[in-house]
């Protein structure tokens, strides 16, 4: 939804130029600052969103894919926490809650073989993946 906010912002703001809607909606109207807030929120989100769509497959098993879906948005957000928003302490707070709920998705994981198994099950993956980030 904020995705599709931000694609429709120059509408969404174009309300705001009819004088029989501006005092009704005034204050719905969004900031510059919220605008750049929501855009900074979206992008942590898509994050999540493009590492849930490895698990998504209509007629193939994705167990295999089940520890990088978890490790990448991890890595994704500690590089942002640790880079580009560094200096944005609320949007640190977020990144660092994501990674901490999805630590205790990654430690459950670690109680059964059933992930490892999948990659190693898996033709193409084997012990790649294994071998290279274990």
């Amino acid at each position: 939804m904020l995705k599709r906010a931000l694609e429709l912002r120059s509408s969404l703001e174009a309300v705001f130029l009819y004088t029989e809607h501006a005092e009704k909606l005034a204050r719905f109207r969004i900031s510059s600052q919220g605008w750049q807030r929501i855009q900074q929120v979206a992008e942590v989100l898509e994050i999540a969103h493009e590492g849930q769509q490895l698990l998504s497959a209509d007629r193939q098993p994705t167990l295999h894919l089940a520890i990088p879906a978890i490790e990448y948005p991890m890595d994704a957000w500690e590089k942002l926490e640790e880079g580009k928003y560094k200096a944005d302490p609320e949007m640190c707070s977020v990144l660092k809650a994501g990674i901490a709920k999805l630590g205790i998705y990654y430690l459950e994981m670690e109680k059964t073989d059933a992930y490892a198994i999948a990659m190693i099950l898996t033709p193409y993956v084997k012990m790649r993946y294994l071998n290279k980030w274990w």
